[in-house]
């Protein structure tokens, strides 16, 4: 995945229509586990606010609710991202 910088306003542009993409992968159980390792990097990128960050925690552990426990990999991804994204608030 490439790394895109953007300037602060062309980010605010572009955050809530992340965030809620985001979003809307982690809900939808059709995507492959590559869609939700992007997913995951797109809410917690995305969170900036306490609403947002909630928002962002409620749908990786719907990703979680859903993830069988041999998928560890993902699982660990996903609780790792929860943990990073717990520390901005």
């Amino acid at each position: 995945m490439a790394a895109i910088n953007l300037t602060h306003k062309n980010f605010e542009l572009i955050q809530a229509p992340m965030l809620d993409t985001g979003v809307g992968l982690l809900h939808d159980e059709a995507w492959s586990k590559g869609i939700y390792y992007i997913a995951m990097r797109l809410v917690k990128r995305s969170a900036t606010s306490t609403a947002d960050t909630t928002l962002a925690i409620e749908a990786i552990q719907a990703l979680l609710s859903r993830t069988s426990i041999d998928q560890k990999t993902m699982c660990n991804a996903a609780l790792k991202i929860i943990s990073q994204i717990q520390k901005t608030l």
